[in-house]
């Protein structure tokens, strides 16, 4: 499991300056099947990426390529883990209130790293 955990690790490479750990600071590798799904088939996609490039994003979208649901069912899980952390709530919010599935609102947050996020969603189109 250990591509995985360098993969969370680059996805989530918290902010130091600001005291919000990484996944790193979280979890142990032999420990990530236990919060993430889906993670022995992102290990074998994840293997078979000869040379990761620099940019995590660009990785994350040829993941996505080779199988979106697996992916889906990978990046929702480490994300709710990640911002159910009590070490990341508390540090972005004071609380220690995980952020899933309650409300919280997050009065300080540099909402320009969600625009590669938002870029990348597929809006259905009613006809």
């Amino acid at each position: 499991m250990q591509l995985s955990y360098q993969f969370l690790c680059q996805l989530f490479p918290g902010a130091l300056e600001k005291q919000v750990p990484g996944f790193a600071g979280l979890i142990q590798p032999a420990d990530i099947e236990e919060v993430v799904g889906a993670v022995k088939d992102v290990e074998v996609m994840l293997a078979q990426v000869a040379d990761w490039p620099e940019d995590v994003n660009v990785l994350l979208k040829t993941l996505k390529q080779m199988d979106r649901k697996t992916m889906s069912i990978f990046i929702g899980s480490a994300l709710e883990y990640y911002f159910s952390h009590p070490a990341v709530t508390q540090t972005l919010t004071s609380k220690k209130s995980p952020l899933f599935p309650n409300v919280t609102v997050l009065e300080d947050i540099d909402y320009d790293l969600l625009e590669p996020v938002l870029m990348n969603i597929e809006v259905p189109v009613n006809e």
